[in-house]
């Protein structure tokens, strides 16, 4: 499980260093939002629930998937969701699977960027709400075996007219170790401010 835990140390499909950038003003204006991890999906393209986001261990070759959507409510400093992971080795074998549950809010920075004028549609919520931003929420993973790990998951939505620098995909860092570092393309995350 140790090397499993390792694994779980991260999932970065392109937040890492997002965290560190300055919060705009009014960053805790917004009461609730929805995050998700989405894929593309039609013609005309749409953002659909129930994409999957991986990373890959640069070391082993490993892979790890996560799925997911959740909501925050900054005011409150509350949040909830979960979804599920999938470690496998190298060779395509699965090591292990599990769920993960949010189980606390971090911190939310909202940013510039829309799906105006894309041509892609928003199957998920009003496309008028969608937005860039960071999320940031506390996660407890529970391996199919029963086996306990908590970590902190950031949640990175970059639309169009998003600042220089923003990155769109989830970073998943289990407590004590450090996340995946390979970049994983066509995986896609959508946050909507809902009021």
């Amino acid at each position: 499980m140790k090397r499993t835990v390792a694994l779980l140390a991260g999932l970065a499909l392109a937040g890492a260093l997002i965290a560190a950038a300055a919060a705009p003003a009014g960053a805790h204006t917004v009461r609730l939002v929805r995050w998700d991890v989405v894929k593309r999906s039609g013609h005309p393209p749409a953002l659909v629930a129930g994409g999957s986001a991986r990373a890959t261990d640069p070391a082993t070759g490993d892979t790890l998937t996560l799925t997911g959507t959740g909501q925050a409510e900054p005011r409150q400093k509350a949040a909830a969701g979960g979804g599920s992971f999938t470690h496998r080795h190298a060779d395509g074998t699965s090591c292990c699977r599990g769920v993960y549950l949010v189980t606390g809010f971090v911190s939310f920075t909202q940013r510039p960027g829309s799906l105006a004028g894309t041509g892609i549609l928003d199957a998920i919520g009003d496309r008028e709400q969608a937005t860039s931003g960071v999320l940031r929420v506390r996660v407890k993973l529970v391996h199919a075996d029963g086996t306990v790990a908590e970590g902190t998951l950031t949640i990175s939505g970059a639309l169009p007219g998003a600042p220089a620098g923003s990155f769109e995909g989830v970073q998943l860092t289990v407590d004590g170790e450090h996340p995946f570092t390979q970049i994983r393309p066509g995986s896609h995350t959508l946050l909507h401010a809902l009021r």
